[in-house]
Order: C-alpha cells, then structure tokens, then sequence
C-alpha cells in the first residue's frame, strides 16, 4: 500500500484501480492508480519527481500545438457567439440569451461567457488556443504556462503570456473576473496550493472555471486503462464531482456548480486504444514502441459505435457520469455577489 498520504483528506487507505501505461510517448515503465478509500480522490502513487513530471513533456507534445481560431461555419456557433458568448452580447435580451446558453453549451463547452470586466488569467494556457479565442470574443486575456515551447507559441499570436507558475508569475495586484484552468488541474502535483494560489487574483466577483477529466466517468469503467483521459503519466490525479467540492474546500473556496459533459473525441480516442494497443503494453520497449507507432498510423473515426453508445453517456452525463466536468468556484464569501450579478443580466 501507498505510505503517502491523500491530499485532499489526508487519510492513508488506498485501493489498487488501474495500471496505466504512456500509450502516446510510448514510455517505459507503467503508472499505478489508486482511488483514496475516505474521500474517491485517484491519484498516481508513488507522486512523480519534479525531474520525472518535467520528463513527461516533450516539445511536441500535442496539446502544446498551434492554436485554432474560432469555428464559426456552422450557423448555431455564430448565433451563440452574437447572442451569448461574446462580451458585446450582453446587450441582446435576456430571452434570448437565456435560450442561447441552453444551446450553446452543447457546441462551444470551453468558453466562458461574459461576466464582470471579462479580465480572464488562463492558468495552463499551452499555445493560447482558448485565450485567442476569448481575445476574438472581447475579452481581456493573460496566460500562465510552464512550458517554454508552448509559452512562445502564444507570445508570437501576441498573447501576454507569463513562462512559469502560479506560484512565481508576477501579477501583483492585478484582479481578474475569470481565472480559467482547463484540462490543467489533474496535471499538477499540488493542486491545492496551485489552486489556492491562483485565486489570489480573483476580483470581488470573479470565479475559477475548471475543466477536468472525471474519475467516475462510465467510459472510464467501460475502457479501464484505455480511457484516453488517463493518459498516464501525465495526469498526477483524477477528481469527481465530490473532489472536485472537497478541492475547492482545501483552498478556500467554494464549489458554486459542477457539470459533467461527453465528449466524441474522447469515445473516438479511447475506442482507437481498445482496437490497436493492449490493455497492458509490452514490457519490451522496442515491442512498446513499435505498437504505439502502429496505433499512431491508424487514425479512424469510429462515428457508428459512437452513435451507439451515445443516448447512455448522454444519461450517464446527466447523473454525473460524463467524461469531462466542468465546475465553478467562487470565494466563501463571493456567492452573493455572483446571484445578484446573475439575476441582474437575465
């Protein structure tokens, strides 16, 4: 048994889940999962070294690639942009914006709608993909990130853009109405502190958006080891939404909402890792590497089984089951201000 202790509630019990193997940088070596048995929290154990976190990044790793405009071809994503998502909409009637945020947030799940002075920190921005985005939509937008690839990427779209951590980044007393951390939180080995730190910059009403692979997903149970969102030995930890409420506690806030969603990317994904690698890779890592680029060259679209088995993660999202979960945090003492804030724009 692990002699570590859980982060979140500091007990000692844990339960082996799954064995988890690099099936994208083809890494020697597998990644133990454990579920803390007091509060659910998974988390890789034994905690990786800053030297062996920094080894799992290499500079083309994919999610540090280039950033990708706003996707207006398609009609339903312009009217959620004219009519809720960007920071001139607040003028549009509430009517209509209450309808639009019912629609839109089935097709454009990353971004945030206007709220305060629209000032957004994106913490692990990567290439600035989501704060270009945003910068497109009016808002005003910082990133944090600590690869020096990716950090560049976004300085030459013109991004601010700080090469480092929550911890060192040099904000003084800036405040900022969004404090955006998507895909980033299951990245990091404090989580805690990274988080507790970070809200130092919120303003009076602002809030912590988190976007988060879900530990109790049911296409996490169905592919095990093969869920794409696990991608050991990237991600140090995996929250739900009960986690998700105690990781909020531990640094000082609140948990205002929280979300589960599906997503056909990460069925496509996770189905593709069933059909082309193993549940446990070759220990050989010549045999590894061989069936990692194998995979690689195989890139279909599984849009029938994804039809399939579509109306169950759609139910399954709605029970708290989706793979992805998207949660707002807010200070102790901020929640007030938020529903007065809220039921001033509808």
């Amino acid at each position: 048994m692990p002699a570590e202790a859980c982060i979140l509630c500091e007990a000692k019990s844990f339960r082996f889940l799954v064995l988890g193997f690099d099936r994208m940088q083809s890494r020697p070596g597998d990644f133990r999962y454990y579920r803390c048995e007091a509060c659910g929290l998974v988390a890789q154990l034994p905690t990786p070294s800053p030297l062996q976190i920094a080894e799992f990044y290499p500079e083309d790793y994919e999610p540090h690639g280039g950033a990708r405009p706003l996707n207006r071809r398609r009609l339903i994503n312009r009217l959620a942009i004219s009519h809720f998502y960007s920071v001139a909409s607040v003028a549009t009637p509430p009517p209509i914006r209450a309808l639009f945020r019912s629609l839109s947030g089935r097709v454009m799940h990353d971004l945030v709608e206007p709220h305060g002075r629209n000032r957004m920190l994106d913490v692990g921005c990567g290439a600035g993909e989501l704060m270009a985005q945003h910068r497109e939509l009016g808002w005003s937008v910082t990133g944090i990130e600590p690869d020096s690839h990716a950090a560049a990427l976004s300085r030459d779209r013109g991004l601010e853009v700080h090469h480092g951590t929550v911890f060192d980044a040099p904000l003084g007393g800036r405040n900022f109405d969004v404090i955006l951390m998507s895909q980033v939180i299951e990245h990091l080995p404090d989580p805690v502190e990274a988080l507790r730190h970070a809200a130092r910059w919120l303003a009076p009403s602002g809030k912590v958006v988190l976007i988060t692979p879900n530990a109790s997903s049911l296409c996490f149970k169905l592919f095990g080891s093969r869920w794409f969102p696990l991608e050991a030995p990237r991600h140090l930890f995996l929250f739900d939404p009960n986690t998700i409420r105690l990781l909020a506690a531990k640094a000082g806030l609140e948990c205002r909402s929280s979300k589960t969603r599906c997503e056909g990317w990460i069925v496509d994904y996770s189905i593709h890792y069933q059909q082309t690698q193993s549940a446990v890779l070759p220990a050989d890592l010549s045999e590894r590497e061989l069936m990692v680029k194998q995979s690689e060259r195989i890139r279909t679209k599984h849009q029938l089984a994804r039809k399939l088995v579509a109306p169950l993660l759609s139910v399954g999202a709605f029970f708290g089951r989706g793979d992805l979960i998207r949660a707002e945090l807010v200070a102790r003492n901020a929640r007030a201000i938020l529903e007065d804030d809220g039921q001033a724009r509808r």
